[in-house]
């Protein structure tokens, strides 16, 4: 079998078509295309841990955010700090608050909350990043 990844302007990963090896490959344009062989058991999980890179599958990096706490008094000044995030960062924040999607330019985002409850914090930094999220509970 014969996996070809496509992949966008960005490097990221946005598709596969598999197809028996004597079958010929068509590529989209906008993007490009990388022919793998198989057998690859999880084409998914392997788009989800790999992008392209000046045309070389590039593993992603791990994000190296990281939230002082995971828990905050609901008081409107106790605060959780999430920092070490690459620039060029999209914080999404859902739950009991939320804001989104913004661009992290000083690498850093900083929670409070008035309300008790949950707050989910995802950063996004595709392609070159994987996911990184974190849940804060606000009491």
């Amino acid at each position: 079998m014969i996996y070809t990844i496509i992949y966008d302007f960005t490097g990221a990963m946005v598709n596969y078509i598999s197809c028996p090896v004597d079958v010929p490959q068509a590529y989209p344009s906008g993007g490009g295309a990388i022919v793998l062989s198989g057998p690859e058991s999880s084409p998914e999980v392997f788009m989800e841990q790999n992008y392209v890179l000046n045309g070389i599958i590039t593993t992603k990096k791990t994000n190296p955010a990281s939230a002082n706490n995971t828990t905050l008094t609901a008081n409107g000044v106790d605060e959780v700090t999430i920092s070490g995030i690459p620039a060029g960062t999209t914080a999404l924040i859902s739950g009991v608050i939320s804001a989104g999607p913004e661009t992290i330019t000083d690498g850093e985002v900083v929670i409070t909350s008035n309300t008790t409850g949950v707050i989910n914090v995802t950063l996004v930094n595709a392609p070159s990043y994987l996911p990184w999220s974190c849940t804060i509970n606000a009491v």
